[in-house]
């Protein structure tokens, strides 16, 4: 894998892992995102993005079942997973990034082995929740968001143990920059 690092980016609804990381993506032309494979539809305010790519439930299981889909999972009710050809092309040449969450941590191990975890958590829930943009699941959601955060706090977590690093989201500039450099030293460093 030319020494290219894999780096995935777990968090509640809203606190800012695609902001983050699509700051990061103009800042580092080193690192590519992983477009996630979903069958959750497209929301109103989405733009035709490159790090989704939304399909039906009968693709994905196709997909799926002919090994062209990797570490799925289920958010929410809808399907989620990743090409693997796709994540071997950036790897050939790029750091991998890609959004996951803590519970499906182990998947990620493993796929690609070595992963670099990162686990972003809201200043305060209520600035999450300011951001969750999907009125279908907004319920479940806010709750999801509470629950999960809860179980950060106390540390009872699902994998915890697999995350290598927390990053506590302000949602502002000093936020960014302070997560860029984060990753900067992680593709830094080698071990």
């Amino acid at each position: 894998m030319c020494g290219n690092k894999i780096i995935v980016i777990a968090g509640v609804s809203g606190v800012g892992k695609t902001f983050l990381i699509n700051a990061l993506l103009n800042e580092l032309p080193s690192v590519k995102k992983l477009t996630t494979v979903t069958t959750r539809p497209k929301r109103n305010n989405e733009l035709a993005a490159e790090s989704k790519r939304f399909i039906d439930e009968y693709t994905f299981n196709k997909m799926l079942g002919l090994k062209k889909l990797q570490i799925a999972n289920t958010v929410f009710g809808y399907k989620y997973a990743f090409d693997p050809n796709e994540s071997k092309r950036i790897l050939k040449k790029s750091h991998l990034i890609l959004e996951l969450r803590a519970e499906y941590l182990p998947q990620a191990r493993e796929v690609f082995g070595a992963i670099f975890s990162i686990y972003l958590y809201p200043y305060t829930a209520d600035m999450a929740i300011k951001n969750i943009t999907d009125e279908d699941t907004y319920n479940i959601r806010l709750c999801d968001n509470y629950t999960e955060l809860e179980k950060f706090k106390n540390g009872s977590l699902s994998n915890l143990e697999m995350i290598d690093l927390t990053f506590c989201n302000h949602y502002n500039k000093s936020s960014v920059e302070d997560f860029i450099t984060v990753i900067k030293k992680v593709l830094a460093y080698n071990k």
